[in-house]
C-alpha cells in the first residue's frame, strides 16, 4: 500500500515538473 502511494507521489512530482517546464517554454 505504501509503495503505491509513493509511486503516486513520484508521478505527481514529475507531472508538476513537466507542467512547470512547459509553462516556462
Amino acid at each position: 500500500m505504501v509503495e503505491i502511494t509513493m509511486r503516486m507521489e513520484e508521478r505527481k512530482r514529475t507531472m508538476t515538473k513537466k507542467l512547470k517546464f512547459v509553462a516556462l517554454v
